[in-house]
């Protein structure tokens, strides 16, 4: 009876280190499981501001605030009745996205400016004597000053009549 003995305690001693280890082996399964859910659901987090910043895009980061710069010195430069125009005109127009008075009149105040200058600059890159050059760099301004007033009555005329018609009352 005792040969039977070491071998059942043998296998006994064996079983039971299998199934501590396979008891193991499951909790440490389900442990990693839970942590790449968890790793699945977070993103990574970037702690470089510069990084940040840059993900940002161009638009948001350098043309817009130039603009509301502009549109800054543009309204002490421009009288505040053409501004309430301008914004009777884009009420008019039904109010595009991203559009008020200050860009507008930024628009055609540096517009005029720029333009002219950037007239005056390709004529006489071009060969052209400054008195050649200088009416073709002020009818770029007054072209670009008309853009925005031709944009905005063609916006205007494609508004329903009653619409126009309350505007003019």
């Amino acid at each position: 009876m005792f040969e039977l003995l070491i071998p059942l305690a043998l296998i006994g001693t064996f079983g039971a280190i299998l199934i501590g280890g396979m008891a193991v082996e499951a909790f440490l399964t389900d442990r990693r499981r839970a942590v790449e859910m968890l790793e699945a659901q977070v993103k990574p987090v970037t702690t470089d501001l510069r990084e940040q910043e840059l993900a940002r895009p161009f638009l948001e980061r350098v043309l817009f605030p130039v603009a509301s710069g502009m549109g800054t010195a543009a309204r002490k430069i421009t009288p505040a009745d053409m501004r309430r125009r301008i914004d009777r005109k884009l009420v008019l127009a039904g109010s595009p996205e991203g559009w008020d008075a200050e860009k507008i009149a930024a628009f055609k105040v540096f517009g005029t400016i720029g333009g002219g200058i950037m007239g005056l600059a390709l004529g006489v890159s071009a060969g052209f004597s400054a008195s050649v050059s200088l009416p073709g760099s002020l009818w770029k301004p007054c072209f670009s000053s008309t853009a925005t007033r031709s944009w905005n009555c063609r916006s205007r005329s494609t508004r329903p009549a009653w619409i126009r018609y309350l505007s003019s009352t």
